[in-house]
């Protein structure tokens, strides 16, 4: 209503009537003095329908001064509604939706007394090389080894197959007995858990895998977020960007050890 502060008392009784409408059953988002606490009060109740009143009360104001009409306020009032039908058709507003709190992501461990593994494939540079790898930890975060690899190959999906089975293999050959493998590729999970068509164009590598999965041990497969999977994240561009089939490495390389300790430590990410 602060359209209308400098027009002529004989508009007052006018003013009065568009203030209770109706948008405000409970008439508090019209009971600030303040003109600057009200903005705040109604932005955060209803901010499309607060756009689409102010919009046609300076319509109605301009009309007035212009055209010397009054336009009744029921008229008014289905204007602004129709208005806030349409912005909230077109920008697909939930007025009622709770408002989006973003996740905090860290590095979690959901099987116990296990040795974490995680990996990771992607492709990277110009012109694009693939590289594989990951890396094994204890539930408390420490290091016992990685692996990475390049591959002449641009399918994310294969070369996030080949770090689960190079990883197992890998796993399998230390004598670890209790191992939860986390991957962030939702596609790779859900496709060793299946059963594969023989006509897949990776049939072999997730039998493969597989039967890695059906040996006298326990292997729990689980997706994981990628800001949980940094540390194989880092191992995989390094083995992008080197030329070796598979390299095994007993300690980390460059920049993990910033990653493994905030993994260590619980370090949360924020994911919108």
């Amino acid at each position: 209503m602060l359209l209308f502060y400098h027009s002529p008392s004989s508009y007052q009784s006018y003013i009065t009537s568009i203030v209770y409408m109706g948008f405000d059953t409970a008439g508090s988002s019209f009971a600030f003095a303040d003109s600057k606490a009200w903005l705040r009060e109604v932005l955060k109740e209803n901010s499309p329908l607060v756009m689409s009143t102010l919009w046609w009360v300076w319509r109605l104001r301009n009309v007035w001064c212009m055209e010397g009409k009054l336009i009744p306020w029921q008229v008014l009032r289905g204007d602004i509604l129709a208005m806030f039908d349409d912005i909230a058709r077109c920008y697909a507003v939930d007025v009622d939706a709770p408002m989006h709190t973003p996740r905090l992501v860290r590095w979690t461990v959901g099987l116990a007394d296990c040795v974490v593994l995680n990996v990771d494939g992607s492709v990277h540079g110009t012109p694009q090389r693939g590289g594989f790898g990951g890396c094994f930890r204890t539930i408390h975060g420490n290091w016992l080894r990685g692996f990475f690899g390049y591959l002449d190959e641009c399918c994310i999906l294969h070369l996030e197959l080949l770090g689960m089975f190079h990883g197992l293999s890998l796993a399998w050959e230390q004598g670890y007995r209790i191992v939860e493998c986390q991957s962030d590729s939702q596609d790779a999970v859900t496709l060793v858990k299946s059963t594969p068509s023989s006509c897949h164009r990776y049939a072999a590598l997730v039998w493969d895998i597989k039967d890695l999965q059906s040996r006298d041990w326990i292997v729990e497969l689980r997706h994981t977020l990628r800001e949980g999977n940094a540390c194989a994240d880092l191992l995989v561009k390094h083995g992008a960007d080197q030329n070796d089939d598979l390299v095994i490495t007993e300690n980390p390389i460059a920049g993990l050890g910033v990653l493994l300790l905030a993994d260590a430590r619980g370090v949360s990410f924020v994911r919108p």
